[in-house]
């Protein structure tokens, strides 16, 4: 192509054409002699050699290189929201454990259970089911259903919910969603009767 431009043709020492390689690699220069031109014109203190140092140092990029850019930090957030979920729902049940436990080793508890066993179970279940009649956080019935909040919180508008909820239910128990942002069964009276029939296994997203 031709200009007007003076040339200069030089010939430099192999760890100085190195640096030189490295240098217009590293700000995204067409050439080798485009670098030279930007080292002196830096060196000399003369205009910039280019409209902005963004667009020699930030190569514009095209949409399709943004897209992916865009796909792979989506990819990556929801990874790491799938994995807080994952220890919450972990402490969630550890806390739990604890909690049964230190209710266990509580004098009143011991006091309780020194009535007949049949006894002692039928508080329980009673208090039991006083706990799930005031409804659960999401959280909560996550962790009994054995998915991830993420597909509690997808499934909760669908119609199929109270069936789905209670397949998944240890207790056969079905559930919905309330306006107070909790989850509440709804056949607390039957759940000893005969569980619902659905086609195939239980639901893979767990």
């Amino acid at each position: 192509m031709a200009t007007s431009k003076p040339s200069v043709v030089a010939y430099l020492e192999s760890p100085i054409y190195e640096h030189l390689v490295e240098f217009k690699n590293t700000h995204h220069l067409r050439s080798l002699s485009q670098a030279v031109e930007v080292i002196l014109d830096e060196y000399f203190g003369g205009e910039p050699a280019f409209s902005s140092t963004h667009s020699v140092t930030q190569p514009t990029l095209t949409l399709a290189e943004r897209v992916d850019r865009l796909s792979a930090n989506y990819e990556f957030l929801n990874q790491s929201i799938f994995n807080l979920q994952q220890m919450l729902l972990t402490l969630t049940a550890s806390s739990s454990s604890s909690a049964i436990a230190s209710l266990g080793n509580h004098p009143s508890s011991s006091k309780k259970c020194n009535q007949s066993p049949s006894d002692c179970t039928k508080d329980s279940s009673s208090e039991q089911l006083k706990d799930l009649r005031s409804g659960l956080t999401g959280t909560d019935l996550a962790l009994r259903l054995k998915v991830c909040l993420s597909t509690l919180s997808r499934r909760r508008s669908k119609s199929s919910f109270q069936s789905w909820s209670r397949y998944q239910d240890p207790d056969d128990i079905a559930w919905t969603y309330s306006k107070d942002a909790r989850y509440r069964p709804l056949n607390l009276e039957t759940i000893s009767q005969e569980p619902i029939e659905i086609i195939g296994e239980r639901d893979p997203e767990q």
